[in-house]
């Protein structure tokens, strides 16, 4: 519950919500990084820590597409060695 002790941690929880991806009735797929979709089947009121879980790939990746920017502009002549794809490729 928002306010109370995380039942793990002991810290306050804070709810969060989550975009889930979910796919659309029709079978298109959803997108989590689509925050335009409020649609209650996409979306879930999550602790800090549970959502920050839930996107834990997410946070990965940017922080490797970001890593590897920055790389390639102190090593320009690197450019070819890699392949920086967006966030939610």
């Amino acid at each position: 519950m928002n306010g109370a002790a995380h039942p793990l941690t002991g810290s306050t929880v804070v709810l969060t919500v989550a975009h889930l991806g979910t796919s659309f009735p029709d079978g298109r797929p959803g997108d989590k990084a689509d925050k335009r979709d409020v649609r209650d089947e996409n979306l879930a009121a999550l602790c800090q820590r549970c959502h920050l879980a839930y996107d834990r790939q997410d946070h990965i990746a940017a922080a490797r597409a970001g890593r590897d920017q920055r790389r390639l502009l102190r090593e320009p002549t690197l450019a070819g060695l890699f392949t920086v794809s967006p966030r939610n490729a």
